[in-house]
C-alpha cells in the first residue's frame, strides 16, 4: 500500500512535556515530507500528449444536420483554426440516429 497514517503522540514513558511533543511533531513532519517525495519520484508518470480538441455537431445543431449546414460549420471552424481562436483537430458529425433520447440501440428509420 502507498498509504501510511502517522500521528505524533507523546509516549507515556516520556510524559506530556509540550516541547518534546513539539519536537516530535517536527520530526514526523519531516519524515512525511520525505516519504511523499519518494512516492512522487517512484510513482511519477511520463508526460502525456495534448488531448485532442474537437467539435461535435450535436452540441450546435442537434439532430437537424444537413450537408450544407455541416459544410458551413466546417468553413467557420476552419477559419477559427487558422486564426488560432480554436485550435481543433477533430470534427465529429453526430446526426442523432437514435429513435428516441436514451435509446441508442434502435436507429431512427428517418
Amino acid at each position: 500500500t502507498d498509504l501510511a497514517v502517522l500521528a505524533p503522540v507523546p509516549s507515556e514513558s516520556r510524559g506530556d512535556r509540550a516541547m518534546d511533543y513539539y519536537q516530535d511533531s517536527l520530526h514526523v513532519g519531516a519524515v512525511l515530507r520525505d516519504y511523499f517525495a519518494l512516492v512522487v519520484r517512484h510513482r511519477s508518470l511520463p508526460p502525456t500528449k495534448r488531448p485532442p480538441i474537437g467539435w461535435c455537431s450535436w452540441y450546435c445543431h442537434g439532430p437537424n444536420v444537413s450537408e450544407g449546414l455541416l459544410l458551413a460549420s466546417l468553413e467557420t471552424l476552419g477559419h477559427m483554426r487558422e486564426t488560432g481562436e480554436l485550435p481543433w483537430d477533430l470534427f465529429q458529425v453526430d446526426d442523432g440516429w437514435q429513435a428516441a433520447w436514451g435509446d441508442w440501440l434502435s436507429p431512427d428509420p428517418e
